[in-house]
């Protein structure tokens, strides 16, 4: 179940970060795949980010 609910939250935040890169207009070469790739490593960042602070709290 937590897994399931990692997945959705996962997928939730990246449909966002998307929506906010459509709607900046990234440079020519950017645009795509690359863009898609540059996104979802910032977003793996972000959680690496998070889990450190969770073990950090919770003493894991």
């Amino acid at each position: 179940m937590g897994a399931g609910l990692g997945f959705l939250l996962a997928m939730v935040l990246f449909s966002g970060v998307r929506r906010r890169v459509e709607e900046a207009k990234p440079p020519k070469c950017f645009e795509g795949l690359p863009i898609t790739l540059v996104s979802a490593a910032i977003v793996a960042l972000s959680f690496t980010g998070f889990g450190g602070l969770v073990e950090n709290i919770f003493g894991g």
